[in-house]
């Protein structure tokens, strides 16, 4: 559906959760984590200690994937208490290489017509609804080639609570926005100046629901996304964000589910905290939108092309062009130091302008 979150920082909850928990070391009763598995197992459930001893995560320090998704219980005309949880319209890929110490994070168009295994050729997003996480994971797994070890998801919530926590986000609109939804309950209501604006949590998830702003919606929407990752990453590093972690810890928990216990939580969080922002490469699957005979829009993709992407873009040997070495849209707050140092308002601009042209370099 249209209505739903437009992005995620997905990558940054499961740095930001794993450093949470490692610092914390005793989660909360009702936690999220240790869901359901991927691959179910005959093999008795063993409950969790509350003190919580760091597990290595990477076997044999092989190359970890973990599906980030999104989720969206927001309530609508035709689901007013939100009941409906088969909403995802957000997906990345993100591998994580302990021996090089990179993350990169594949972006995969929500509305791209695959095969989804047990049902016919239709949106990829169509998967979660169908068989939840698992069928998900699997359409993906056979639409790239790939394997897929563990999943985080997360719901549009955490946004909301993550940016108020951090003081709010300052972004560039690049022109006057004006939209009402009243599909949604309450009724989606934006309306957005041209210019510099910072946004609380609530309006920044206005803002990041913004898609038709730009000629390719989806593709403007997901360069947006990627590069909102990398702000909140500088941000979430800032010796700073230590005072927040108590109340962070508890965003966190309330808001995503993943299948990785406490002690592999742990020590990702141990490990990401290593990570610099030069070291995080974004992709996203090529392919071109295209209304067919059923008068659905889709985003038309070559599957052979896309195997080739996942294989150039995660196992690739040459250097990617790194994050810092483009222009950055958002600026958090308004206590920047050199812990996390930002570009230019004029540079900033200028990208913001770049999307409504269609360019994401």
């Amino acid at each position: 559906m249209k209505k739903i979150i437009r992005f995620f920082v997905i990558l940054i909850i499961l740095i930001l959760s794993s450093a949470l928990a490692f610092l914390k070391f005793v989660l909360p009763k009702g936690s999220n984590f240790n869901q359901e598995k991927l691959r179910p197992s005959a093999e008795k459930k063993v409950e969790e200690p509350q003190r919580v001893q760091t597990k290595d995560v990477f076997k044999d320090n092989q190359v970890l994937n973990i599906l980030l998704l999104g989720e969206d219980t927001t309530p609508t005309r035709d689901d007013p208490e939100g009941k409906y949880k088969g909403r995802t319209d957000t997906m990345m890929l993100c591998s994580l290489d302990p021996k090089e110490k990179k993350a990169r994070i594949l972006s995969v168009p929500r509305d791209s017509r695959v095969p989804i295994p047990g049902h016919k050729t239709q949106k990829i997003n169509a998967a979660y609804a169908m068989g939840g996480v698992q069928l998900t994971a699997k359409t993906v797994e056979k639409f790239l080639d790939c394997k897929i070890d563990h999943y985080v998801i997360v719901n549009y919530n955490f946004i909301k609570e993550l940016i108020d926590s951090l003081g709010g986000i300052e972004v560039y609109i690049p022109r006057d926005y004006k939209k009402r939804d009243d599909w949604v309950i309450p009724a989606l209501v934006i309306d957005f100046k041209k210019g510099w604006q910072t946004l609380n949590g609530e309006d920044a998830v206005k803002y990041l629901r913004i898609r038709d702003i730009y000629p390719v919606p989806d593709i403007g929407r997901i360069s947006a996304q990627q590069d909102f990752i990398m702000s909140i990453f500088d941000r979430l590093k800032s010796p700073r964000t230590i005072f927040a972690l108590p109340k962070l810890l508890d965003i966190v928990d309330k808001n995503i589910k993943t299948d990785l216990n406490y002690g592999q939580i742990a020590y990702l969080g141990y490990w990401g905290l290593g990570i610099n922002r030069e070291n995080i490469s974004t992709g996203t699957i090529d392919g071109y939108g295209k209304k067919l005979d059923d008068g659905v829009d889709y985003w038309i993709v070559d599957t052979e092309k896309a195997r080739s992407k996942y294989r150039e873009f995660f196992q690739q040997e040459k250097k990617l062009p790194s994050a810092t070495e483009e222009l950055r849209v958002y600026r958090l707050g308004k206590d920047q130091d050199g812990t996390n140092p930002i570009q230019t308002k004029e540079q900033i601009e200028e990208k913001a302008k770049d999307r409504l042209k269609g360019k994401h370099n």
